[in-house]
This record gives structure tokens, sequence and C-alpha cells, in this order.
């Protein structure tokens, strides 16, 4: 177990007012409720902020799957003009000399 720290937090009277109260009904001290909520809310906070590292790292893959998926359809593009691409014997691959399915 990690060594625990000491940090002095300044709050509103009327909050202080309510955790002496909560301690008091929970029969726990002031210290370990607030450390407790303080536990909880670094806990929530980094969620968050890793949600939205994980968006932000999502949108940098989108985006760089889209630069890919526009260089697929460039180079389609290029090929299907008629460049380096002969369409009258595109299939002939499929047949032998006699024009028979080889």
């Amino acid at each position: 177990m990690a060594p625990n720290a000491t940090l002095v937090v300044e709050l509103p009277s009327d909050v202080t007012a309510r955790l002496s109260r909560l301690a008091t009904v929970t029969r726990r001290g002031q210290s370990a409720l607030a450390a407790d909520a303080i536990a909880d809310y670094v806990t929530r906070e980094e969620a968050d902020v890793t949600a939205q590292l994980s968006e932000a790292e999502w949108q940098v893959e989108k985006e760089r799957r889209n630069a890919f998926l526009r260089e697929i359809l460039k180079e389609a593009r290029r090929r299907s003009s008629g460049e380096a691409f002969d369409a009258v014997r595109s299939q002939d691959f499929l047949y032998d000399e006699d024009g028979l399915p080889g």
C-alpha cells in the first residue's frame, strides 16, 4: 500500500458543516470521507480524459484512413481514365489462342 500524503483543502463553510454531519451519521472521520470523495472524483475525471483522448486518437485514425482511401480512389480514377489500361483486352488472359476458355 502506498503511503498517504496530506492535502489541505479550503471548503465553503456550508460544505464543511454538511461533511461534519455526514461524518457523525456514518461514524467515519471527515478526512476519510473527503479522501473517498476526492479519490472518486479523480477516478471519474481520469475516465473522462481517457475517453476524450480515445476520441481524439480515433479522429486521427479516421483522418489517416480517409487519406488512404482518397489515395486509392485517385489511383483508381487514374487507371480507369485509359492510362495504362485497355478495356478491350482486359479479359484476354481468360482465353487461349483459339478464343476458348483456357
